[in-house]
């Protein structure tokens, strides 16, 4: 993509990209009070940032953004393959294994671990921004998912000049709902008569019906317990409870 776009990349690389690595602060994943937990609420709304990655990188290097905004008006197409390009790479920028632009090969340890923290750091930036606003205007954050807001209303949803649907841009992508969090990787909403849950790893419940769609609202007070996996030489991979 670079290529086609003229976009010298080599002009991003970074002789000291491990500083830069030791600098990437971890994704917004927060829950606002614990007195939130276990509890449902009625009137509850999701802000979403879109391709909030991206749109960070964009802001620092404006001369990037016709690639990205190309590649965000694709990110649908060939089952979302578009979609992890532009959050993937966020991963494979600060990882040792990615590969010198010009020579490609691994001759750069985190030679893009500059864009990877401007990335996280500056979406980070952008969450504590918004969380400010909402409460500032009598609105109640619940939980925050990397790039996206959790949020009760009783007087309708937030808007404000940043809203949209474009690159850069938020959008209130789920209204109205029924919630429920047991954690901040763990959550339910009922949109529309229909329960959505969103749970990191695997747990008992899987087990029983592994079909998440099927489970009712509540449901994830029952967890019991997390499957975890582990490594044995002579067992291989294997699942335990823990």
């Amino acid at each position: 993509w670079a290529d086609e776009f003229g976009i010298d990349f080599s002009v991003f690389a970074s002789n000291s990209g491990i500083e830069e690595k030791k600098q990437i602060e971890s994704p917004h994943i927060k829950v606002m009070r614990d007195i939130y937990l276990n509890k449902s609420y009625m009137h509850v709304y999701h802000m979403d940032f879109k391709s909030s990655y991206a749109s960070r990188i964009c802001e620092a290097y404006p001369q990037l953004r016709p690639m990205y905004e190309v590649i965000y008006k694709m990110r649908k197409e060939d089952n979302d393959f578009y979609k992890h390009v532009l959050t993937n790479s966020i991963g494979c920028w600060q990882s040792e294994y990615c590969l010198d632009y010009e020579t490609r090969r691994k001759s750069n340890p985190y030679q893009f671990a500059k864009l990877s923290r401007i990335a996280i750091n500056g979406t980070r930036a952008k969450i504590e921004d918004k969380l400010y606003s909402l409460k500032l205007r009598g609105f109640v954050p619940l939980l925050t998912n990397t790039d996206g807001i959790w949020y009760y209303s009783n007087h309708g949803p937030y808007h404000d000049k940043d809203e949209g649907t474009e690159l850069g841009q938020w959008e209130n992508d789920h209204l109205d709902c029924k919630f429920l969090m047991t954690g901040p990787g763990s959550y339910q909403y009922v949109e529309n008569g229909k329960c959505h849950t969103v749970l990191r790893g695997l747990c008992d419940l899987d087990a029983t019906e592994p079909d998440r769609e099927k489970w009712n609202f509540g449901d994830i007070l029952k967890i019991g317990s997390m499957l975890t996996y582990k490594f044995d030489e002579e067992r291989g991979v294997y699942k335990t409870n823990a």
